[in-house]
């Protein structure tokens, strides 16, 4: 069975997520028609508990990806800077002005 219940404020959201533990969020709607809080008390299927756990697992291989590109990128620009910053004092050496 589906349940919908309407909420006006942080407050009673919160007090109709705790009202109704006993049943699973399905769906948040903020409309013009107000804020409302879709549940329901049927158990999810195996199949849809193995398709979500699937696409979480992809997710977390995608962020793992995403970074360690993003530290390899670090780490090659601090080299760089690194390579920059000696160039820099070698020449400033070179002119006496260190």
């Amino acid at each position: 069975m589906i349940y919908r219940f309407q909420y006006t404020d942080e407050a009673s959201r919160e007090q109709i997520i705790s009202l109704n533990q006993d049943k699973r969020i399905i769906e948040e709607q903020n409309i013009i028609d107000g804020n409302f809080l879709i549940f329901t008390d049927e158990k999810p299927s195996v199949t849809v508990v193995d398709e979500r756990l699937e696409l979480l697992e992809q997710e977390r291989l995608f962020l793992q990806i995403a970074l360690a590109e993003s530290i390899e990128k670090q780490e090659v620009d601090k080299i760089n800077n690194q390579i920059a910053l000696a160039e820099v004092i070698e020449t400033l050496t070179i002119k006496g002005v260190l």
